[in-house]
Parts: C-alpha cells; sequence; structure tokens
C-alpha cells in the first residue's frame, strides 16, 4: 500500500479474507493505516504527490475486494448514514475516497455521490436516505462558497434528518 503496489494490495486482501481475518479490521488496521503512513510521507515530503496517487490507486484496489465482503460479513455494528461528495465545480476525489473507506471501516452506510455535486443533489440524497452525517469535499478555499450554499439548502429544505 505505502508503495503504491496495486498487485501486492491486492493479493494481501485476498490473503485476509481467506485467513478470516475481520474485513472491518482488514480495512483499518491495512487500508486505512497504509494510507496514513503514505500522508505523513507527503506531509514530510519524502513522498510526492505521485507517490500519494499511487498509493491512493492502491487502496481503491483493495477496497473494491473488500468492501463487497464487509457487507457480507456485518450483522450489525450499524453506525448511522452518511452522505459523501465532492461540491459543484471539484474534480479531485482522493480526499473523499479515503475519508470514506475510512467511514465504511467504521461502520457507516456511506453514500457518495461522486465529484461535481450541486447542492440540490446533496439534499435529495440526505432526504432519501434519511442520513445523519453529510461530508463535503474541496480541493480548494475557492469552493467554500458552494458549501455554504449546500448548507443553506439544507437548512431550507427541513428535511427533519437532522443531519450534520
Amino acid at each position: 500500500m505505502v508503495r503504491g503496489d496495486e498487485k501486492k494490495v491486492e493479493t494481501l486482501c485476498i490473503k485476509a479474507v481467506k485467513e478470516k481475518i475481520p474485513v472491518r479490521e482488514a480495512m483499518i488496521e491495512g487500508l486505512c493505516k497504509g494510507m496514513g503512513i503514505v500522508g505523513e510521507l507527503y506531509e514530510r515530503r519524502e513522498y510526492f504527490l505521485a507517490d500519494l496517487l499511487l498509493s491512493a490507486e492502491a487502496m481503491r484496489i483493495g477496497l473494491n475486494y473488500l468492501l463487497p465482503r464487509l457487507k457480507e460479513e456485518e450483522s450489525g455494528g450499524f453506525v448511522g448514514k452518511y452522505v459523501i461528495g465532492a461540491v459543484k465545480g471539484n474534480i479531485h476525489d482522493l480526499g473523499k475516497n479515503v475519508v470514506g473507506a475510512m467511514l465504511r471501516a467504521g461502520g457507516f452506510d456511506v453514500y457518495d455521490l461522486g465529484v461535481d455535486v450541486n447542492p440540490e443533489q446533496f439534499v435529495r440524497k440526505v432526504e432519501e436516505v434519511n442520513a445523519e452525517l453529510v461530508g463535503m469535499s474541496v480541493y480548494t478555499s475557492d469552493a467554500l462558497p458552494i458549501v455554504r450554499e449546500v448548507e443553506r439548502a439544507l437548512r431550507e429544505a427541513g428535511s427533519g434528518t437532522g443531519s450534520k
């Protein structure tokens, strides 16, 4: 994971499942911790953006294998419903995907709206699934007015979900 080796990550995920390691544990102790190390290396400037992206892709490969098995394995432990998306004008989803993975591993049902999401899409999904939490990904501070628009739209919708 830390080296961005997709094949190795996939092999380790398969091995974890075969060895009956709980999927949630594999996600938290493996994928999430691995991305945490990558983040630290990036902050210390020992890793560059390309390294970060390679590791994120390796994590995506691991998640594609583990997430379907998480639902099969879970028989409770549900924490809540979380709607997440990158706001209108934002097409970068690396951070959003990492946060979504960590939330899933933590027991949340995550509804990922993708990128370039307008306020109405957030409101519709929150109302549809009765989500308790909403997460908005932004790449630059230029998008903060859109975040405020989403917040305003959620308040105006008054969906009664109590979303935060």
